[in-house]
């Protein structure tokens, strides 16, 4: 069943959303790539695990703080670099991919979808 969303669309679930979106593309790699792609699936491995934690932490958040509040600055400072360094992640997948240096099951359009 599809997940309600508010009217008026919080920092709180902005954050959770984005965490989970993340959090699926990690679980994604893990799947798609080759088992001999050891390295990658364990970086994408410890990517889920992070953003799990992340959520978890959002959960025990007041869900209508607001985004000047020092949990959600505290927050947003914690996604920050994960965030980022998941999409250098997904990049670097991306061009490993194009140049035919890495066994994965997902053609180059869904990395464009999702780094243009």
């Amino acid at each position: 069943m599809p997940k309600k969303v508010p009217m008026i669309i919080t920092p709180w679930y902005e954050h959770q959303f984005w965490v989970e979106v993340l959090e699926d593309h990690s679980n994604m790699m893990t799947d798609f790539l080759s088992s001999k792609e050891q390295k990658l699936i364990q970086l994408a491995q410890r990517y889920n695990v992070a953003f799990q934690i992340i959520r978890n932490k959002l959960n025990r958040l007041d869900r209508n703080l607001p985004a000047s509040s020092i949990e959600m600055i505290q927050i947003a400072k914690e996604i920050h670099p994960l965030a980022t360094g998941y999409y250098q992640y997904e990049g670097n997948l991306l061009n490993l991919r194009i140049r035919n240096q890495v066994n994965i099951n997902i053609s180059p359009g869904f990395f464009k979808q999702h780094h243009t």
